[in-house]
């Protein structure tokens, strides 16, 4: 697996599994207190040879953490960027044979076909609640549908949405300048002026439009 850990930098470090023999096929490689003991919200790649998995973690909401924040979700939105990016291109310099599929998945909703990976599994009802959006129950099974990778990462680097989809502040969005991603026409008809215009307005100006739209 490849973990990264939250963070200001992207770093992406190699866990071999300890009883782990060079040259043949290990036998449930993986623990899940690895995954689940490791500092949160944290990343892992887990490369099962037919299927790679990007398993992510979970923010707990606190008061008195500072990783519940806009800023800290948009870091551990770049964070999943980078590491979707290192996933391809780790298929792609191994050049694997195997071309396997690769599937990122939420903490507290792996499907079966990962938690068999384990030798033993315990299901998280406590690291459900956390999750950033809930996956369909009925399609964690190995004949589920789920999200490929590059799916998950169009949706990451998307730049426009509508204003519906705004103020449900999408992941990887930056909250605070939601108006910047309205196709200029949206912009246009919301605010009834360019976009050049509304940038010059005074800050306070600013933030009492966009609460007016909910936008804020």
């Amino acid at each position: 697996g490849i973990n990264a850990e939250y963070g200001g930098t992207f770093l992406a470090e190699e866990i071999l599994c300890k009883h782990r023999v060079p040259d043949r096929d290990t036998q449930f490689p993986f623990i899940q207190d690895d995954l689940y003991s490791a500092s949160q919200p944290a990343l892992f790649l887990l490369d099962a040879k037919y299927q790679l998995w990007l398993w992510q973690g979970w923010f707990e909401v606190s008061e008195e953490s500072d990783k519940t924040t806009g800023s800290a979700r948009q870091q551990f939105a770049r964070n999943k960027k980078v590491a979707m990016e290192t996933v391809n291109e780790y298929v792609e310099q191994l050049m694997l044979a195997e071309n396997p599929k690769v599937f990122p998945i939420e903490a507290g909703y792996e499907p079966v076909d990962f938690t068999t990976l384990f030798p033993v599994w315990k299901e998280r009802e406590d690291v459900r609640k956390y999750a950033e959006k809930k996956p369909d129950i009925a399609n964690r099974g190995a004949g589920g549908r789920r999200t490929s990778i590059n799916t998950a990462y169009r949706i990451l680097t998307r730049t426009e949405y509508t204003l519906e989809e705004l103020k449900a502040k999408p992941e990887g969005v930056d909250p605070a300048k939601l108006e910047e991603y309205l196709s200029e026409e949206e912009f246009m008809t919301i605010f009834e002026m360019h976009r050049e215009e509304f940038k010059k307005l005074q800050k306070w100006k600013q933030v009492v439009l966009k609460q007016r739209k909910g936008l804020y």
